[in-house]
């Protein structure tokens, strides 16, 4: 979900993203069996400025409406990361060995400054293109050496206020020999 504040030049948007990833099944072919599951939630906030804009979007011309524009913004601002990964280990019963279980749990957060650019273009007056690049964490505190996003959204304007979009969404951290992505079609 996202929610997106423009007033004369000055932009604000700020987006949510939860994602919830599992996966079961046997190691090899002994008598262990696993379940994984992995969640992500992923906050960003962002203020910056419109630094590039074009009356009719990028390919209108001169008859195109008020509302068709394309658009750059360079924002700054923060993203907030959490992440919860649970294993589960169990061992079927083999004659005089009873069964064993083990399950481990690791669950981790944190903020990073995030920097970004975003792209916006309007077709029509209903419908509209958005990419948005970022890069953040470098380190800062608790966060890892890098973190990046890249988002690029369809939408179809219902109203002035209210748009539906469909897209695509690619989130990674990288930290020492930790390398996370997470990518998947995305509806807003």
């Amino acid at each position: 979900g996202a929610v997106k504040g423009p007033y004369r030049g000055v932009v604000g948007p700020v987006d949510v993203m939860w994602a919830k990833l599992s996966d079961d099944g046997g190691i090899g072919d002994s008598l262990v069996r696993y379940d994984v599951t992995f969640k992500v939630g992923w906050l960003n906030a962002l203020g910056g400025y419109r630094v590039y804009e074009r009356p009719g979007g990028l390919f209108g011309g001169p008859t195109a409406s008020d509302r068709q524009t394309f658009g750059i913004d360079l924002m700054t601002g923060i993203s907030y990361v959490w992440t919860n990964t649970e294993l589960d280990l169990h061992r079927n019963p083999v004659l005089p060995i009873p069964p064993q279980e083990r399950h481990l749990q690791l669950s981790d957060h944190f903020v990073a400054p995030l920097l970004a650019t975003r792209f916006t273009n309007d077709f029509t007056e209903r419908i509209r293109h958005e990419t948005l690049l970022g890069l953040g964490g470098f380190g800062a505190g608790e966060a890892p050496n890098l973190t990046w996003q890249a988002t690029s959204t369809l939408s179809y304007r219902f109203t002035d206020r209210w748009l539906i979009g469909l897209g695509y969404r690619a989130l990674g951290m990288r930290d020492g020999d930790i390398h996370t992505t997470i990518h998947g079609p995305l509806i807003g």
